[in-house]
């Protein structure tokens, strides 16, 4: 049997999306970004990327790179941070486990010829919640070169998401790789198995964003609060402030000094009380 992973174009509706994410835990939509806007982003990284050492061990990759920090160095990983297919992928699968969500790691994934696979896993295993748990995270790969299957795109096991054993590593037959155009975006629940993909070739590396949302009462993988202070987020949209945690996840929950954090952001506050919680 072979495993297939939804494929929509970009203008696949935010419900048929949804319906798929449910059924098979992950989902492409080509060309949700343009080409150029993927080129503008590695331009834009490419000052961090050129002093980036490998990774440090078999997980991370020895033939590979990361960059994050992402809201804080891209505008254009700004702009998909905020894509309104995206949000609403993370307002159907977040919202009802939570009050609001919030940005969860940001990192461009480098991976050059000659790395071998990732081990399979969950990204929900950060939380030890006992199973049955809730949808924790929505994840979104975004491709800023082509994905093949031979240079490493991220694999996945659709379906995984359901196992009854949470435990049970996928087999061969149960996983395919998010073979995509550069643009595209593979979507994924956080506990859907997944990894990156050997890169076989001789000479093609492969570079995906990835910019993820969690539940907003769980702590961050990526700390969003020291990689965007308050003197750089406070020109951020509104929006991404929020996403970003300058806002309580619920109420009386993240606040700071009493107050809604977001005024720290805010200038010409007439009536501070209106961000007052106690």
């Amino acid at each position: 049997m072979t495993v297939v992973i939804p494929r929509f174009d970009a203008e696949v509706s935010a419900e048929m999306l949804q319906d798929a994410m449910a059924a098979q835990g992950c989902a492409i939509v080509e060309g949700l970004a343009s080409e150029k806007q993927m080129d503008t982003m590695m331009a834009e990284i490419a000052p961090w990327m050129e002093n980036r050492g490998l990774g440090v061990n078999p997980f991370s990759g020895f033939k590979t790179r990361r960059v994050s920090a992402l809201m804080a160095r891209s505008q254009v990983a700004r702009d998909l941070a905020l894509n309104p297919l995206v949000l609403a992928m993370c307002d159907h699968f977040l919202l009802p486990s939570a009050e609001t969500y919030q940005l969860h790691v940001t990192h461009v994934v480098h991976i050059e010829p000659g790395e071998i696979g990732q081990q399979i896993h969950r990204d929900d295993s950060l939380f030890m919640m006992p199973e049955p748990r809730p949808i924790t995270e929505v994840h979104c790969m975004w491709a800023a070169s082509d994905f093949t299957v031979e240079n490493g795109g991220t694999v996945m096991a659709p379906g995984s998401h359901l196992w009854d054993d949470p435990e049970h590593q996928p087999e061969p037959d149960e996983i395919a790789s998010a073979v995509m155009p550069k643009g595209s975006v593979a979507f994924y629940l956080g506990n859907l198995f997944h990894g990156g993909g050997a890169n076989s070739t001789s000479n093609t590396p492969r570079d995906g964003a990835l910019i993820g949302y969690n539940l907003g009462w769980l702590r961050q993988e990526e700390n969003q609060y020291l990689t965007c202070p308050p003197e750089m987020a406070k020109d951020f949209p509104v929006e991404l402030q929020k996403l970003i945690g300058y806002a309580p996840a619920a109420h009386g929950y993240g606040w700071v000094d009493n107050v809604d954090p977001i005024m720290l952001l805010a200038e010409n506050v007439e009536d501070p009380d209106a961000y007052r919680l106690y």
